[in-house]
């Protein structure tokens, strides 16, 4: 919490230096950009629960629900622990915990259709750059839950990148700011931008078009807890037109406390609640070309919580066995050039060995001199 208490600090001077002096762009410019950075700064961890819900839409039909779940979460200072039970999910899960502690993503899935344990553990690489949000996409959730604002806007890297005429902003009857703007790379591509009143002047929605017709958008609900704004409730929505389906996901908080006091136990591999024997695949791209399978011991199944990270601990577990791992080829450039020119010479190979069996067919085929 004392990290909560510094940053909490820092976002009131720096809302202190906007009243002192107004935003070059102008006053509401300025409104905005202290909102984000009061909201940003002040809430550093958080627990909550509430619903997750994926939902598919064919064409113009109706939308039906493909995920849905209850959800409790936990984060601190950058952390994460979530937790899903699940009353309908396309995997046949029950139950899924995912835990990000800085190092790396890890995810358990329950089901009846694993074999031996009815559970198994992932683990995933986390992002590269600081202050990128950790997403847990390939866990199957698309947000960072400690930075829920992210998917809507950066606004201080947009009022940075801005430019006269760039962003037009207009005033609503009921006091909203708008924004629109072009995408950076292109022109055809307009994205609108909601600053609700209500919400103490955070990024309510963003709606993206393209040549004027809608695709994306992102919706936020916000309420205050302890006089801090927090997202209540985030929704994506997106359609791909060349196959006729839409997709929208939504988290909504029904209790949410701004910081408050988190276990730090959550942030270990004894959270993950992994049954003895069950099986851990590490994906991460540190695992040179192979994929290693770790399993729980069955007679202890505490793992190491003593060690300074949840990496850490997955690697004191015994390996059972190794495989080929997937890579992307952008993971591996030398790889993905030994192929490539291995490829060529085969080829090359293959087209000169066809002109030697042509040419001597020819031979055999041409009348003798004689004749």
């Amino acid at each position: 919490m004392r990290t909560a208490v510094l940053t909490a600090l820092a976002a009131i001077a720096f809302c202190a230096n906007a009243q002192a002096q107004k935003h070059e762009h102008g006053l509401e410019f300025s409104i905005i950009e202290e909102a984000w950075q009061a909201s940003f700064g002040a809430l550093v961890s958080g627990r909550g629960r509430g619903t997750y819900r994926q939902y598919i839409r064919e064409g113009d039909g109706d939308w039906g629900i493909d995920v849905d779940s209850r959800v409790v979460v936990y984060f601190d200072d950058g952390k994460y622990h979530l937790q899903f039970e699940y009353s309908k999910s396309p995997k046949g899960e029950n139950k899924r915990i995912i835990i990000y502690d800085g190092t790396a993503i890890f995810a358990t899935r329950f089901s009846d259709g694993i074999s031996v344990t009815g559970a198994e553990t992932q683990a995933f690489p986390a992002p590269t750059t600081p202050g990128r949000p950790a997403k847990p996409e390939l866990a199957h959730f698309p947000w960072d839950v400690t930075k829920l604002y992210s998917p809507l806007a950066n606004i201080p890297a947009i009022l940075k990148a801005y430019t006269p005429g760039s962003i037009t902003l207009t005033t609503t009857a009921a006091g909203d700011y708008i924004t629109e703007s072009a995408a950076r790379n292109s022109a055809r591509v307009r994205i609108v931008k909601q600053f609700a009143r209500e919400y103490g002047y955070n990024i309510a929605s963003v709606q993206v078009y393209n040549d004027g017709n809608p695709g994306s958008s992102t919706t936020a609900e916000w309420k205050q807890d302890k006089g801090i704004w927090f997202v209540s409730k985030l929704t994506e929505e997106f359609t791909l037109k060349h196959r006729n389906r839409s997709w929208r996901q939504e988290l909504s908080y029904d209790e949410f406390e701004v910081n408050a006091e988190v276990d730090p136990a959550l942030f270990t591999m004894n959270a993950l609640e992994m049954p003895g024997g069950s099986r851990l695949i590490d994906h991460r791209p540190a695992v040179p070309r192979e994929k290693v399978i770790h399993y729980v011991p069955v007679e202890n199944q505490e793992i190491e919580a003593k060690l300074d990270s949840m990496v850490e601990q997955l690697e004191s577990l015994p390996t059972t066995r190794t495989g080929t791992r997937m890579i992307n080829p952008a993971e591996d450039g030398r790889g993905l050039r030994f192929w490539l020119i291995l490829g060529f010479n085969l080829l090359i190979a293959g087209l000169v060995i066809v002109l030697l069996i042509w040419r001597r067919r020819r031979r055999k085929s041409a009348p003798s001199a004689s004749q």
